[in-house]
């Protein structure tokens, strides 16, 4: 099976005409185009984010087309569905906005006025048969500052060297698209079902979740933390639920702005070195070792990691995270040579 041609998105060709309907909020509603949906929440600053300039606060709507495997680990487009090892996905964005007034707490309002202008197959978002006859995207709904002042948010190119706008913050929670038949089995939905057993509806649905205990959200796409399993951290809401963002800043919000990516922006591999007991490298690692050694019970073994990272000059590229993790042992009844790292029990 042919997986769908991979193209860069273009901003949708009708944005809102934004009109001032209280204090502290902001509404896009207008008479034409007609509006689909509408979305809407509260923005806070309670991390005190600085803002340049206050008066181009904007928020956006942001659709990510995932492609999960797009490329081979050489970079090759990947034509069909026979995965090679290290392959890697591709995610393609499109947005729409509308302003903001920057006085906190702020509200807005942001109509939708078309569907995306590309979807995916229901099991490429979510776990399902291939046989579901539905078609979905998922969007991300992000606060930003447009410092050029064009009215829009700019995403860039892969092989953009700086981003154009500054993204200061994004919810939680996504916009979940989708269009087809709902299917008749209810076993064909069973992973797709939220904590309450509701099943997101065609159209535009509220995808809302909860932080794992550690504090991370995890991927709309499965909604489990470890060692969960089950989506009782996703819960399917109205567009009508309100939508609450706090202001930060972080290298993954900016990526946000990437027309065209390969993931979160990292791609780490490694190898273990397994070395003979009693042979030894020509220094040892300092005790402690920066986070980077690890010794192991009794102290007659550790293991010590090195990392490579190789930073690509353009913002949406991937960094390359090349590591190695050697573990050397005593050999029996030997006596730890001098500048070993760890303690040797008794």
């Amino acid at each position: 099976m042919k997986r769908p041609a991979a193209r860069f998105l273009a901003f949708t060709s009708v944005l809102p005409v934004l009109s001032v309907v209280a204090c502290g909020s902001v509404s896009s509603k207008t008479d034409q185009p007609s509006t689909l949906a509408t979305i809407g929440g509260s923005l806070t600053n309670a991390k005190g984010v600085t803002i340049s300039d206050p008066g181009a606060l904007r928020v956006a709507l942001v659709w990510e087309s995932n492609y999960p495997y797009a490329y081979d680990k050489n970079g090759q487009p990947v034509q069909d569905n026979d995965i090679p090892n290290g392959a890697w996905g591709k995610l393609l964005r499109f947005a729409q906005d509308v302003a903001v007034k920057p006085e906190f707490p702020a509200h807005f309002e942001l109509d939708i006025t078309a569907p995306p202008p590309e979807t995916q197959a229901f099991w490429e978002l979510f776990p399902a048969p291939r046989s579901v006859a539905l078609r979905g995207e998922l969007a991300r709904i992000i606060v930003y500052e447009d410092v050029n002042h064009n009215g829009k948010l700019d995403l860039v190119d892969r092989d953009a060297t700086a981003y154009v706008d500054r993204v200061v913050g994004a919810a939680k929670d996504y916009l979940l698209y989708l269009e087809g038949t709902m299917p008749s089995s209810p076993a064909d939905m069973v992973f797709v079902k939220d904590a309450d057993g509701k099943l997101p509806g065609l159209g535009f649905t509220l995808g809302i979740l909860t932080p794992c205990a550690d504090g991370t959200l995890p991927p709309i796409m499965h909604a489990t933390c470890p060692p969960d399993y089950k989506l009782i951290h996703l819960r399917w809401a109205p567009v009508s639920f309100p939508i609450a963002i706090d202001l930060a800043q972080s290298p993954q919000l900016d990526r946000l702005m990437c027309q065209e990516t390969g993931g979160d922006g990292n791609n780490k591999t490694g190898v273990f070195n397994n070395h003979p007991a009693g042979e030894y490298p020509a220094t040892f690692p300092a005790p402690g070792g920066d986070g980077h050694l690890s010794c192991m019970p009794g102290g007659r073994s550790y293991q010590f990691q090195t990392c490579e990272t190789n930073v690509p000059p353009a913002v949406c590229a991937t960094t390359m995270i090349k590591c190695a993790t050697d573990e050397y042992t005593l050999a029996d009844g030997a006596a730890p040579p001098n500048g070993w790292p760890c303690t040797v029990a008794p």
